[in-house]
């Protein structure tokens, strides 16, 4: 059995060796799913049209709650995200907020090394 980390890849690999693409990804599941976003690295062939992430996690705190959710997803990635949209989904708490954030996949580690 895969866990979610080897499904991701195995499914990408598969695809892109068939010759197909994937435009996006929905990562929907918000407690987990940031802890996946390193599954993208290294894994595309050069020169792919990379994917377009969709990102649903929490964030808790005080405040700066789309800076926390960054940074978690960051700090899993080994790299800076640059996001093209951060979605407020709802409060969830006092001190948690659920987001999606939406980002094409890091090129400095999204191909596969030479």
């Amino acid at each position: 059995m895969l866990d979610g980390r080897e499904f991701i890849r195995e499914r990408i690999q598969a695809l892109y060796s068939e010759g197909k693409r994937i435009h996006h990804v929905l990562m929907n599941l918000p407690v987990t799913a940031h802890k996946f976003v390193d599954s993208f690295k290294y894994i595309f062939p050069k020169g792919a049209k990379l994917p377009t992430v969709h990102l649903y996690c929490f964030a808790n705190g005080d405040e700066n709650w789309e800076q926390i959710a960054l940074k978690q997803a960051e700090e899993v990635m080994g790299c800076s995200i640059v996001p093209d949209e951060i979605l407020k989904i709802r409060q969830t708490s006092t001190r948690t907020m659920e987001f999606c954030i939406c980002f094409v996949v890091p090129s400095e580690v999204a191909y596969l090394p030479e």
